[in-house]
């Protein structure tokens, strides 16, 4: 079961709370941070949810384990990130190339 991810709400818990499938969400380090945490942002289209852990070590591990689980891979890994080319109430656009094929996308 490689690409589910299982929430318990205590460690004693035999039962998932929350049972995800990571297909199609994204993984990276979080913006939110908690004294003593670090942040995992897990989203997607419709959902966005965080995770902490105590350590960079850790939250390395866990977002390697969850790109792996849900297929996915970094952003920067697919393209090469140029200059802005627009900005809007909810996103900015950027020229970019694609690594693979040198395809120009925005």
């Amino acid at each position: 079961q490689k690409s589910f991810f299982y929430e318990f709400k205590n460690a004693e818990d035999s039962t998932p709370s929350r049972v995800i499938f990571l297909g199609g969400y994204f993984f990276r380090k979080g913006e939110i941070s908690k004294p003593g945490y670090l942040s995992i942002e897990m989203a997607r289209k419709e959902a966005r949810k965080w995770y902490f852990v105590r350590s960079e070590e850790e939250q390395e591990a866990w977002i390697e384990a969850l790109r792996r689980g849900g297929k996915s891979e970094p952003f920067e890994q697919s393209y090469q990130i140029e200059t802005q080319i627009g900005k809007g109430r909810f996103s900015t656009v950027h020229r970019a190339v694609d690594v693979k094929t040198n395809q120009k996308v925005a």
